[in-house]
C-alpha cells in the first residue's frame, strides 16, 4: 500500500491575503554560518546527481508513489516506470510554514528515516540546534536547504521534492531502475556507488 501517491502538480501558490512565510533568523544564521560548508557539499552532490537523473526523466513523471513498507519510490509515465529505494528527510507544511524532520515524525516508519536520523546524530554530536529541533519556521524555499544538509550526510546523492496539496515531502533516493513497457530495463547508479 502506498503511503503517498500523487499526480505531479505545480507547487501550490500562497493563499490570497496571506503573507509569505519567513525563515526563523536562527535557521538563516546556522545555514549561512556553522552549517554552510555542509550545505555547500550537499548542493554540489545534488547538482551532479540531478544532472545525471534528468536522463531517465526525474521531475517529468506523470505521478509518483511512495511506499514506506517497501521503501521504494515509483515514478510513472505512459511508457515506463522508474523505482528507487528512498529515505525521508522531512516535510514542509505550506499553511503554517513549518518544517518537520522525519526523525520526529511518528507517521514515518523507522526503515525510511535513517538519513534523517543521521542528521539528528550529527546535530547532537556537533551541537547544531537546527538539526536537533523537531519543528522549524521557514520560507518554502528554505526546505531545499534543509534537504541539502541531508544529502551531505546521506548514503546517496539524489533527492526529490515531492509536492503535495498541504505539504512538500523531501527525500533522498538511490539507484534507479527504469523499466519500459517493452520490457527493457536500465539501472542508473547513484553517484556515491
Amino acid at each position: 500500500m502506498s503511503w503517498l501517491s500523487r499526480r505531479r502538480e505545480p507547487e501550490p501558490e500562497p493563499e490570497a491575503g496571506t503573507a509569505p512565510h519567513e525563515t526563523d533568523p536562527a535557521v538563516t544564521a546556522a545555514l549561512e554560518g556553522e552549517l554552510n560548508e555542509l550545505l555547500n557539499h550537499g548542493n554540489d552532490l545534488a547538482q551532479r546527481a540531478t544532472t545525471a537523473n534528468l536522463g531517465w526523466g526525474l521531475g517529468s513523471a506523470d505521478r509518483y508513489d511512495l511506499d514506506q513498507e517497501t521503501g521504494l519510490i515509483t515514478f510513472t509515465w505512459p511508457d515506463r516506470v522508474a523505482t528507487a529505494p528512498f529515505q525521508l528527510l522531512g516535510s514542509y507544511a505550506h499553511r503554517p510554514g513549518t518544517w518537520l524532520w522525519s526523525w520526529a515524525n511518528d507517521s514515518v516508519l523507522p526503515a525510511v528515516k535513517a538519513d534523517s536520523l543521521r542528521l539528528l546524530d550529527y546535530g547532537i554530536e556537533h551541537g547544531h540546534d537546527l538539526l536537533r529541533t523537531e519543528h522549524l519556521h521557514l520560507a518554502a524555499e528554505d526546505g531545499d536547504c534543509l534537504a541539502l544538509l541531508g544529502i551531505a550526510l546521506a548514503t546517496t546523492s539524489s533527492f526529490y521534492r515531492a509536492p503535495g496539496e498541504r505539504s512538500t515531502t523531501y527525500l533522498t533516493f538511490g539507484d534507479v531502475t527504469v523499466t519500459h513497457h517493452s520490457g527493457e530495463t536500465t539501472v542508473v547508479r547513484d553517484l556515491r556507488r
